[in-house]
């Protein structure tokens, strides 16, 4: 039996409409920028492709997952980020630090979930790597250089209970407003990816294109390699 795809939630579909009709006219640089908003910059995939037009994607949490932060454990529950996802205000970090601002949702930072029915359940996330932003330069090398492959969300709690699991508490995070995603090493929900892409070659709806197998297989990849990363880092820290 051939399954229906899932409505695209109105508020996706006006954000969507939103980003497309101000294409150009993006504001300035985030604050902290290292680089001059005219500089210009040259963005070279990993197959040695020019990306004529680069950004940064992927999925910043996946839900229901259990996982460790700040030493007890979270689910987080699938829906629970709904109601703030499409609010404008959003930062993207490095490491989580207010002083590392390097994107926000006034550069086109935009954020998509994906539901049950598909291969990834979580939030995706997308960021142009254009001239409007002085750190473009800096996240395509940090992400490439596989120094912050990872995604981190910072949220704060709106309804929460905790439950015992196998004499665990684990805290079930019912409802929350997502204040930022950051670029990491490492990040405490498994599985998140920053992957670099050409948006000439993508799908240009996010609800659509974290959808996709391209999407997926992106993920997969990158966490293949962030893994491969850190355990090699791991190994030349040994005295063998």
């Amino acid at each position: 039996m051939a399954k229906t795809m899932e409505s695209a939630p109105k508020a996706a579909i006006a954000a969507y409409r939103g980003a497309m009709s101000d294409q150009t006219a993006r504001p300035g640089a985030a604050r902290g920028s290292r680089y001059e908003a005219s500089k210009p910059a040259r963005f070279v995939g990993s197959d040695g492709r020019i990306l004529k037009r680069p950004a940064v994607q992927g999925f910043a949490a996946i839900y229901q997952t259990t996982f460790q932060a700040k030493g007890h454990y979270v689910f987080l529950q699938a829906g629970c980020l709904d109601d703030s996802i499409y609010q404008p205000g959003k930062l993207l970090l490095l490491d989580h630090s207010e002083q590392k601002q390097v994107g926000a949702t006034s550069l086109g930072l935009e954020f998509a979930n994906t539901s049950a029915a598909n291969p990834v359940h979580g939030l995706a996330y997308r960021m142009p790597l254009d001239a409007a932003n002085a750190d473009s330069e800096m996240i395509f090398n940090t992400v490439s250089k596989l120094e912050r492959p990872c995604v981190s969300i910072g949220i704060s709690y709106d309804k929460a209970e905790t439950i015992q699991v196998e004499g665990q508490d684990v805290e079930v995070v019912i409802k929350a407003s997502l204040k930022e995603i950051s670029l990491v090493r490492e990040g405490a929900v498994p599985g998140t990816n920053a992957s670099l892409v050409d948006l000439d070659d993508e799908e240009p709806w996010l609800w659509m294109a974290a959808r996709s197998r391209r999407f997926v297989a992106d993920k997969l990849i990158g966490n293949v390699e962030a893994r491969a990363k850190r355990i090699t880092d791991a190994l030349r820290g040994l005295k063998l």
